[in-house]
Formats: structure tokens, C-alpha cells, sequence
């Protein structure tokens, strides 16, 4: 318990050494993300970063639990939520739409046949979908995943049915590689947030890069008919 708190102040103290007494200004930048966000949403918008705030790096960490937030001691995190953590100043990213999606060879067969996939945790949220659509959740065969990355590409493989999280899986759908099945988008109040520590001070480095993800963000949310 007490080894998440001496990682993150040693983290802490080799970071400021190095800002302090290093031959030039540190301007990297520890970034904290859920692998789905991480490589879904971030990965390729990483090349616009660079164009659009020079000098400034991401080393990028992914967490599988709450407690990895503590030990990295980042500089910024994204957090996946309603965007209420106590301490955390937090902007939203994303709003989160769930609807079912395959690949286009299980299209015609796949209420039929088709096992449903379903992310353990926060996305679990099959009973829900199926009661806003007018009927109960089929008794069929569930595969379970712990990382929605992963539950994506079994679906991308036509391992079954997805319910997708938008606009996550938007990318996968413009190239063709996933179908929707439904007209149907199951509203969620989670999202993903870029958040840091409400009482830290910003450097012009961390300021420049929140303002980019605020203003990409901006341009990166959809419609929900997509």
C-alpha cells in the first residue's frame, strides 16, 4: 500500500532535479491514459500534437487500475468517468454513445448466431441497450474483456457483437472495418477527461498542451449519427 506513494515521490523528485539542474528546461511531459484512449483517440493524433506544440514530448503511460494514477505521478491524466474526482480539475474529451457493432461479414447472421462481447467494468452495459431497444438482453454466449482495445479487435475479427463506444470506434467504422446494427445510441454520462491536481501550478509546456486537447476534442466529437 505504501509503495504507490514512494514511487511517485521519488518520480517527483527525479523529474525536478532534472528540470532544475539538467543543461536545458525539461519540456516532456508524463501523460497518463487508458489503452483504449490511449490508442483509439491519442495514437493518431500524436503527429498534430507535435505540428501544433513544438518542443514539447508525451512520455505515455497506460494504466490498468486506479491506484497506477498514483504511482506515475503525471503530469496530466486522462480518466475515464463522470469527470467528478476529488483534488482533480477535469475537462471532458469525449461523451461516451454505446451502440452494436461487428464486422461486415457477421453483419447478415448475427443476432442469430453471433456470441456478444462485453467489456468487464464501466461498459458493461448489454441489459441496458437491449431495454432501451423494446426487449430483454438474448440468452447467448458472452466473451468478456478486460481493455475495450481488446473486446474491438475480436469484434474487428468477427469474433461477435460489440456494443461500441463512441466515438472510440468511429475511426473503425469510416474505414469499414466495423458495421452498425442498430440505429440505436445508448447515451452514457462517462466520458474521458484530461484532469492534473486543481492546486498545481501550470507551466507554459503542460498549459500548451491542455489547451490542444481541449480545442482537439472540440473538433473530435461527432454527431451520434455517424
Amino acid at each position: 500500500a505504501y509503495l504507490p506513494h514512494v514511487q511517485a515521490a521519488f518520480a517527483s523528485l527525479s523529474h525536478t532535479t532534472a528540470e532544475l539542474f539538467g543543461g536545458t528546461r525539461s519540456t516532456e511531459l508524463r501523460l497518463v491514459t487508458p489503452a483504449s484512449f490511449g490508442a483509439l483517440w491519442l495514437a493518431p493524433r500524436l503527429s498534430a500534437f507535435t505540428a501544433a506544440v513544438p518542443g514539447v514530448t508525451l512520455a505515455i503511460s497506460t494504466m490498468t487500475q486506479p491506484g497506477d494514477y498514483a504511482a506515475a505521478a503525471a503530469d496530466l491524466e486522462i480518466r475515464f468517468g463522470t469527470g467528478s474526482w476529488p483534488g482533480m480539475q477535469a475537462h471532458r474529451l469525449t461523451t461516451e454513445y454505446m451502440t452494436p457493432v461487428c464486422a461486415p461479414a457477421g453483419a447478415v447472421e448475427t443476432w442469430q448466431g453471433l456470441p456478444l462481447l462485453t467489456v468487464r467494468g464501466a461498459r458493461g452495459m448489454w441489459q441496458d441497450w437491449f431495454m432501451m431497444a423494446g426487449g430483454p438482453a438474448p440468452a447467448r454466449p458472452f466473451h468478456s474483456f478486460d481493455t475495450f482495445v481488446v473486446a474491438l479487435e475480436a469484434a474487428k475479427a468477427g469474433a461477435g457483437v460489440l456494443l461500441g463506444s463512441r466515438p472510440l470506434i468511429d475511426a473503425a467504422l469510416l474505414k469499414g472495418e466495423l458495421v452498425r446494427l442498430s440505429a440505436l445510441d445508448l447515451p452514457s454520462p462517462n466520458g474521458h477527461f484530461l484532469s492534473f491536481r486543481a492546486e498545481e501550478a501550470q507551466p507554459p509546456a503542460r498549459r500548451a498542451a491542455v489547451n490542444w486537447f481541449i480545442r482537439e476534442a472540440g473538433r473530435a466529437i461527432p454527431p451520434p449519427t455517424v
